[in-house]
């Protein structure tokens, strides 16, 4: 009887270590892709509190910048982030040119407006400037206008990550 109770004791202590997976593979050549948080992980307060980075691999292709921004167009790999763009927003024409990157997407990028545009821009810009190195982005469609404009030329520099303002304004 001791030894079963010994053998079952043993056992029970093992049965913990049945879930324990693998530690995945650490990415060998990271890029950051950035996009809007899902509006139940938005954090106030915090400077990556609607804008956020998400780490993927780009191991054999860091030569290959169109590659990269065609899969950062596809969305998030991970949760609590947004598909920022919409679906069917594909890279139609890349080029670096002293230090500025131009990129034209498919008509699709057309229909964000307003806010989401800005958001979707600043994500973009981010991204496309950090994988280039390139210190502005200007962004076109192929045929039509972004919320009534031909281009929208952004920095790094332009994007406002936390607004620690202070004043308060009285509502008329």
């Amino acid at each position: 009887m001791k030894r079963w109770l010994c053998m079952f004791l043993a056992l029970t202590l093992c049965m913990p270590l049945m879930g324990c997976a693998p530690e995945p593979n650490d990415i060998e050549d990271p890029v950051s892709f950035y996009y809007r948080r899902s509006a139940d992980s938005i954090t106030y307060g915090k400077a990556d509190g609607v804008i956020t980075a998400e780490q993927r691999e780009a191991y054999g292709h860091r030569d290959d910048p169109a590659y990269l921004i065609n899969l950062y167009l596809k969305g998030p790999a991970g949760t609590g982030m947004n598909r920022t763009f919409p679906k069917g927003v594909e890279l139609v024409k890349f080029s670096l040119e002293g230090g500025c990157a131009y990129i034209t997407v498919s008509d699709f990028f057309s229909t964000l407006t307003g806010i989401n545009l800005t958001l979707a821009c600043a994500c973009l810009t981010l991204t496309v400037c950090e994988l280039t190195g390139a210190k502005q982005l200007t962004v076109s469609t192929s045929n039509t206008l972004l919320d009534g404009n031909r281009t929208v030329i952004m920095t790094p520099d332009d994007i406002l990550f936390l607004d620690e303002n202070t004043i308060v304004v009285d509502p008329a």
